[in-house]
């Protein structure tokens, strides 16, 4: 792993834009925006022969250590303000993720089961079945409440 003295002898983070910055060093001109887009839609940077993604730069460059896992609370995997950004366990992260692009019922926790919708929530590396329902915003809103209850503020609803 790099260590802090070696991303801040590199780096300069602004975290009102989440923007990251080379200083002026060999073939690189001082100011150039440092990273680009991934295929997963993270900002990744190669430092020393070290691939790393920008997120957790800007978390070692404000808090002088490397974070376990990072939350985009936005969700938006490009955006790098520190306001966006938060340490989190993998649990509280996969709390905050979007509704899959494969859901067919258009609700995060939610599935249809014959003519019923079933809501579920996972927790802990495990499925809770939250209950049947007649429709899906009922599967919902049971999900909703499961969720607020797991993860605050941070819950997504979809």
């Amino acid at each position: 792993m790099l260590s802090v003295e070696r991303l801040r002898e590199l780096i300069v983070y602004d975290p009102d834009t989440g923007l990251l910055r080379w200083k002026a060093r060999p073939r690189v001109r001082a100011g150039k925006i440092a990273g680009s887009k991934h295929s997963g839609g993270y900002i990744e940077l190669s430092i020393d022969g070290m691939h790393t993604f920008a997120h957790r730069i800007a978390f070692v460059l404000m808090v002088g250590r490397w974070p376990e896992d990072i939350d985009h609370i936005n969700g938006e995997r490009s955006d790098n303000r520190w306001c966006n950004l938060r340490e989190a366990r993998p649990q509280q992260n996969a709390g905050n993720m979007r509704r899959r692009p494969n859901n067919k019922s258009g609700y995060k926790g939610v599935v249809k089961h014959h003519n019923k919708w079933v809501s579920y929530i996972h927790l802990c590396g495990k499925t809770k079945y939250l209950g049947i329902y007649d429709s899906p915003e009922l599967a919902h809103d049971a999900y909703l409440k499961e969720a607020r209850a797991a993860f605050g503020e941070f819950a997504r609803a979809a």
